[in-house]
């Protein structure tokens, strides 16, 4: 949480993912003011530096306590536990100042994924922050990508995206809790010149060995794969999206164009990535 005007919004959406999942949710509360206080060399400026940094302090403080009541007031709500508890769903605070990708990345070791929530509201593409590109890339954990339209259950029907790369057999792997609890699972698979047309099937014997029944959607993509996946998961109803993330380097995507790339400005779908 790192946008104070949408800290009430984000709160509700997450909370209800977690209700459907059956999850723990920590919120990790970031302020990076204090690292952004300009220092002056000269004396006149610094005798007023430490009452800065005490009103800074102060501001954030009272931001804590006003997450702390919508955390509240939204658990409340959906009756779900606040505060530290083996007890599931439940949700708890916590409070770091300075680097938010230091902050994300350190409170993803230990944790089995990291939410981000994005407002989709113009036709336009979405700017991707660097925070969530990093921490898909570099974090060592899946991201699960929200948006304001987040269905009321967030497991209903899933959808995979599926080309037999080492990114999509991890998003597979953390997304198997999901997977096992869906009541639809599909499969959406676009044969390439790099990807077999028999790859679904791979993938669905897999699943059945866990007890996951899927179906598979072998599709020749007529445009990108990026707006062939969008497209074939709205039409199919999916709920959540499982798929890869960044499987050629993010220079490549940004100058060539992607499927990661184009999912994160365009997809209004959950999505559930790794890399």
């Amino acid at each position: 949480m790192t946008d104070p005007e949408t800290d009430e919004w984000a709160t509700g959406r997450a909370i209800d993912a977690i209700v459907d999942l059956n999850a723990h949710l920590s919120t990790l509360l970031i302020d990076p003011v204090l690292l952004t206080v300009p220092v002056y060399p000269h004396y006149g400026a610094m005798t007023h530096y430490p009452l800065l940094l005490d009103q800074l302090r102060d501001e954030g403080l009272a931001r804590q306590a006003k997450v702390k009541s919508i955390l509240q007031d939204a658990s409340e709500k959906r009756g779900v536990v606040l505060g530290v508890t083996d007890q599931a769903p439940s949700v708890q605070l916590s409070r770091t100042d300075g680097d938010a990708w230091s902050a994300v990345k350190d409170a993803a070791a230990v944790h089995d994924a990291v939410l981000f929530i994005r407002r989709v509201e113009a036709s336009e593409p979405l700017d991707t922050p660097e925070l969530l590109k990093d921490t898909l890339e570099y974090s060592g954990r899946p991201i699960l990508v929200l948006t304001q339209d987040v269905p009321s259950k967030l497991s209903r029907r899933v959808g995979v995206a599926w080309n037999g790369s080492v990114e999509s057999a991890r998003a597979v792997s953390a997304a198997l809790p999901i997977l096992s609890n869906a009541e639809e699972v599909v499969i959406f698979s676009f044969p390439t010149s790099k990807t077999d047309a028999n790859e679904g099937d791979r993938l669905r014997s897999y699943l059945s060995r866990h007890g996951i029944a899927a179906v598979v959607e072998t599709r020749s993509p007529e445009t990108s794969v990026g707006e062939a996946l969008l497209a074939a998961a709205a039409q199919s109803g999916v709920t959540l999206l499982v798929t890869g993330g960044y499987t050629h380097s993010r220079l490549r995507q940004a100058v060539l164009g992607g499927v990661t790339r184009h999912l994160l400005a365009r997809s209004t779908i959950p999505m559930l990535m790794a890399h």
